[in-house]
């Protein structure tokens, strides 16, 4: 005696579950490994890539011979280049400079062209009337940035912006 044929279920097939599993699989794996993983894991998990609009270019530096407390102490002449204008760009806080990792602050004054906009192309003069650098490491020191040695530059500008540059004297 053998049990009755079974007919036909309401279920899925063994071939058509495992196929079904493999294709979730595979556009999952697609989601995190693939080019709009970046964009799936990040609305996920919260995290996400920002850059600058746009890149500088310092493009000179001029420095004093001496410590220096009025008139043009510092100089940097630097350029946007691109892709995106910058705006806000001659306004309070936008630019910061560091020389050899001391800070110096705010520039004294910001001359763009006339306007408010650092276009794509343009050149910003940046200038400070001191060139007394300070840091904190425990306590404060401080360097006068002067002409006769040699400087990185770091420059902070608007929108997230970042330039770098390196000075040699002479």
């Amino acid at each position: 005696m053998y049990p009755p044929p079974v007919k036909g279920g309401a279920g899925l097939s063994r071939l058509a579950a495992e196929t079904l599993l493999l294709v979730l699989g595979l556009i999952l794996a697609l989601l995190v490994f693939g080019p709009i993983g970046s964009y799936a894991s990040s609305a996920l998990f919260g995290t996400t890539s920002i850059s600058a609009p746009s890149t500088l270019g310092i493009y000179g530096a001029y420095f004093a011979q001496s410590s220096c407390t009025s008139g043009t102490c510092m100089e940097v002449s630097v350029k946007n280049d691109g892709p995106m204008e910058l705006r806000n760009a001659s306004r309070r806080g936008a630019w910061i400079l560091i020389v050899d990792d001391y800070y110096c602050g705010e520039p004294d004054y910001v001359y763009i062209g006339g306007d408010d906009v650092l276009g794509v192309g343009e050149v910003a003069t940046l200038r400070w009337s001191d060139n007394q650098c300070t840091r904190y490491a425990g306590r404060y020191t401080s360097i006068y940035a002067t002409s006769k040695e040699h400087h990185m530059l770091k420059l902070y500008g608007p929108q997230g912006t970042f330039a770098v540059y390196s000075y040699y004297p002479g």
